[in-house]
């Protein structure tokens, strides 16, 4: 794993009486036209896999540094993005940012601090303000980092597939081609609807089963357009109707290999025991590659946890 440069984050620590505290930085998401398909769903406990070249995922650790004058919050920020290679059992590409995020007019004494950090300026002066810039620059910069990632990913699969933990609304075409690349996605949050009868066809979906599919148009020119289904990763009898759910969305180009995608993503399910608080939705080999990332996030972020 690389990083561009050297960052001493005790000593910027030192430098500043960090107060790192877990101030929320959250992402939202925007609703979307959805064409139903005649794609009905089903068990896909027992069907073919798709041949996985990697897992891509990313991470990113946002914690309140200090507080300035007027309130002005400052953020010491790591994200990260990588691949894993379930096959050799090992991270393959992985690329980081630390950055220093503040006002503009803290900027100066930002630049000051020991440590040699990266110093990342946004054009608000006040503290909700402040907040959304950082929350907009960091999602801006994971999504980067993870699509650099999967773009050196993709060059390399060949025939392979990779699976992308989120969702493919941001995977562009082939610039040269124009091919759909060969890319899973897998939603972990399902809490916007996109099924009229979400209550009967969703809620109530069998472990191992998947719903009927559907169509989410692109929002770009060069992006693709996605076929998506609901798989029920483990019995939710006795559990909220999220437990164990997730959706896989493809390039629609692709639709005829939904049902092995999902049977893939089944089989890569974690397992009960291991102490993951996602464990119902997560993948096996995407939670080993957050450990990893992780593993690499300064002492100082990790301990504010």
């Amino acid at each position: 794993m690389n990083s561009d440069r050297c960052v001493d984050v005790q000593a910027l620590c030192r430098g500043v009486k960090p107060l790192l505290l877990d101030r929320s930085i959250g992402t939202g998401s925007a609703r979307l036209r959805v064409e139903p398909t005649a794609q009905s769903g089903g068990c896909v406990n027992e069907l073919p896999l798709l041949p996985i070249a990697c897992f891509v995922d990313g991470i990113q650790v946002v914690r309140l540094l200090t507080m300035r004058a007027d309130r002005r919050p400052v953020y010491l920020a790591t994200v990260a993005a990588g691949a894993i290679d379930p096959h050799a059992d090992r991270v393959v590409d992985a690329g980081f940012r630390l950055v220093v995020l503040c006002s503009h007019r803290d900027e100066v004494w930002a630049r000051s601090l020991p440590g040699g950090c990266d110093v990342e300026v946004v054009d608000a002066n006040h503290d909700a303000e402040i907040d959304l810039d950082v929350r907009a620059w960091v999602d801006r910069t994971r999504r980067d980092l993870e699509q650099q990632v999967l773009n050196r990913a993709l060059s390399l699969a060949k025939d392979q597939w990779i699976v992308l933990d989120g969702s493919l609304r941001d995977v562009a075409r082939d610039g040269a081609s124009g091919d759909a690349p060969q890319v899973i996605g897998v939603v972990k949050t399902c809490e916007e609807q996109y099924l009229t009868d979400e209550h009967l066809s969703v809620h109530t979906l069998a472990e191992a089963h998947t719903s009927r599919a559907f169509v989410l148009p692109a929002a770009r020119r060069g992006q693709c357009d996605r076929i998506s289904c609901y798989l029920r990763q483990y019995d939710a009898t006795h559990q909220p109707w999220t437990f164990g759910l997730v959706r896989i969305e493809l390039p629609v180009e692709h639709s005829e290999q939904l049902t092995r995608a999902a049977a893939t993503v089944l089989a890569g399910r974690q397992h009960r025991g291991v102490g993951d608080a996602r464990w119902d939705r997560q993948q096996q080999w995407i939670a080993r590659l957050e450990t990893a990332l992780h593993a690499h996030v300064p002492y100082p972020l990790r301990a504010a946890a």
